[in-house]
């Protein structure tokens, strides 16, 4: 048995189910024969199990975007938001290594950050609030030791919360500076 589908230009559905000779054309006004409905839904069902699965496998692609083990960064480099588990990681040949908000990296070993290269430490939920309170994060970073030569860094320049934002931030509309909140400055 074999079975063939194609759409009319009026909408409706032609599905042919050859047994023989014969075939058999289904109107969308007419009852469809059992045939036709247990292989629509099988199509349908198969068709939500590859979904289901393209949807598992893509949950799973940020998990696989970071290395583990002993890592080397030559190229510049993004880690999404994640917890990374690493024996020893070196940024060298001046390349970036950034790091998404809200990450857990922890370096068994040696961190090195060597040749003008960077580690550029981001934040996450740093514009507005979440469930209704400030929740601001950047990255942790934990590592048996750390180098870095001169002319890199590891840094989080311009990661904290926007202007006017922020648990110590100033009033809409003032021009105060922030501060661990207080007043803060005027200016």
């Amino acid at each position: 048995m074999r079975a063939e589908a194609s759409a009319r230009s009026n909408g409706g559905l032609i599905l042919g189910v050859r047994h023989g000779c014969n075939a058999r054309t289904i109107s969308p006004a007419r009852q469809e024969p059992v045939i036709e409905t247990t292989i629509r839904r099988s199509w349908k069902s198969a068709v939500l199990s590859l979904c289901v699965l393209v949807a598992s496998i893509s949950s799973v692609v940020p998990r696989l975007a970071a290395q583990t083990g002993d890592v080397v960064v030559s190229t510049n480099t993004t880690y999404p938001t994640g917890t990374y588990h690493l024996t020893s990681l070196s940024v060298e040949n001046g390349a970036t290594l950034t790091i998404g908000g809200g990450s857990t990296v922890t370096v068994s070993s040696a961190l090195l950050v060597t040749a003008n290269s960077n580690v550029v430490l981001q934040s996450i939920n740093n514009a507005s609030q979440v469930n209704g309170t400030w929740q601001g994060a950047g990255v942790t970073l934990n590592a048996g030791s750390v180098q870095v030569d001169a002319g890199s860094s590891i840094n989080a320049d311009g990661q904290g919360y926007v202007a006017n934002a922020g648990p110590g931030g100033a009033p809409g509309g003032s021009s105060a500076g922030g501060s661990y909140g207080g007043m803060g400055g005027v200016g």
